[in-house]
Order: C-alpha cells, then sequence, then structure tokens
C-alpha cells in the first residue's frame, strides 16, 4: 500500500512539519524501533510521523543528493522481518521438513541447460491419503484413544496434534514452519487444544508435550 503523499514532498518539509519526520541513512532496527515507540507514544501530540530510511540528514534536514538504500540488502531486511526466506532456502527446507515427517523425497526438474525455472513434484504422505474406514486423512493417523473425538477438532488443530504426537518436544516455531502459520497462531491452536483437555504442557520451555487419554 503506497502512502498518501510523495517522499518528494516529504523531503521538501513544506508538507509535514520537520518534528513529524525522522531520516535514517542505513537499516538499523533498534533505531527505528525507538524512533517508531516514540511515534506511537505521540508525546507532543502532534499525530504520529514518518520515518524514511534511505536518507541521510544533517541538522535535522535531508541530505542532498539522496543516496537511496542499496537494493542488495531488501532480501536481508525482508528476512530479519520474517516477510521471505533466505536466498537459497528453500529447496534445502522442502527436503528437510518432508523427510522430518516421513514423506516421500521431492522430485526436481528443471529445463536444462538455461536452468531458468523448474517444477516440483510433491507425493502426498501415505498417511493423509482419504481412508473412510480409519476415519479420513487426518483424523486416522492419530491415536483414538485420546480424550476427546478427533471430529471435535479443527483440521489445523488435527495437523498440530500430529506433529506432537510424532515428536512430543517439538517447538512452536517448529510447528509453525511444519504447518506454515506464525508463532502466534501456533500458540492460540494450542491454548485451544489444552481447553478441549486434549494435551498439557509438562515443564517450562525445555519441557514436553503430552497427549491426554480417555482416563485422564
Amino acid at each position: 500500500m503506497s502512502i498518501l503523499i510523495s517522499i518528494e514532498k516529504l523531503l521538501s518539509g513544506n508538507f509535514v512539519e520537520g518534528t513529524r519526520m525522522e531520516f535514517k541513512e542505513g537499516w538499523n532496527p533498534k533505531a527505528i524501533m525507538r524512533s517508531v515507540c516514540a511515534f506511537a507514544n505521540d508525546f507532543e501530540n502532534e499525530g504520529s510521523g514518518y520515518i524514511i530510511v534511505g536518507v541521510a540528514e544533517e541538522n535535522g534536514k535531508p541530505t542532498r543528493p539522496v543516496k537511496g538504500f542499496d537494493p542488495n540488502k531488501f532480501e536481508k531486511i525482508q528476512k530479519e522481518l520474517n516477510l521471505t526466506e533466505g536466498r537459497g532456502t528453500g529447496i534445502p527446507t522442502m527436503k528437510r521438513v518432508l523427510s522430518r515427517n516421513g514423506s516421500p523425497k521431492p522430485i526436481f526438474d528443471t529445463n536444462e541447460p538455461e536452468r531458468s525455472c523448474f517444477v516440483t513434484e510433491i507425493t502426498i504422505h501415505s498417511d493423509f491419503i482419504e481412508d473412510k474406514k480409519d476415519g479420513g486423512s487426518i483424523g486416522g493417523s492419530i491415536s483414538t484413544s485420546i480424550s476427546t473425538s478427533i471430529d471435535n477438532l479443527t483440521d489445523r488443530q488435527k495437523e498440530i496434534l500430529y506433529l506432537i504426537q510424532s515428536d512430543n518436544k517439538i517447538s512452536y516455531r517448529a510447528i509453525a514452519t511444519e504447518i506454515g502459520i506464525n508463532d502466534s497462531a501456533v500458540k492460540k491452536h494450542l491454548n485451544n487444544l489444552k481447553v478441549k483437555g486434549v494435551i498439557k504442557r509438562i515443564g517450562g520451555t525445555r519441557g514436553s508435550w503430552k497427549i491426554l487419554d480417555k482416563k485422564e
């Protein structure tokens, strides 16, 4: 989403008061977060402000000509903000996750010799093949002795429960990576599973998860 005014108008200082602008020559997360917090607290009741990264300043004014920001650093910044993965990490991540949950190895093919594109074939895990006799693609792979009916769980909760059943010491981050959601969403699903009496946490950050059976 674009901002409501142009960068040039911001730099000119004719559209926004100087006290509502901060210039950062490079990417410095701590300094930028301090400015964000200051604007959020709005100490002088000026209605927040603008932080312009890639512009040096002198005595509160932008230095001309504007050098801008090195485009080669965007990927690194996006990775720091968890907006993207690092270069060359996608295929190794796919192989690692598929191997970890017992899936067949992925098949990669590319248009040699140009190598301008590639195709990945991922075979479905045998536990996720529809089987009406054992209760479906997800529920059938989870122990039926748990304290509540599998039918009372959402598909996402079943996925998380399956991961816990496979590794009871799995971390929030590992679960998030495995199923492609963020950490806060994982915590919400785990809390719901605890409320439903399906799992409980044993120990602190170095502890483990326990799936509760019907007797508990």
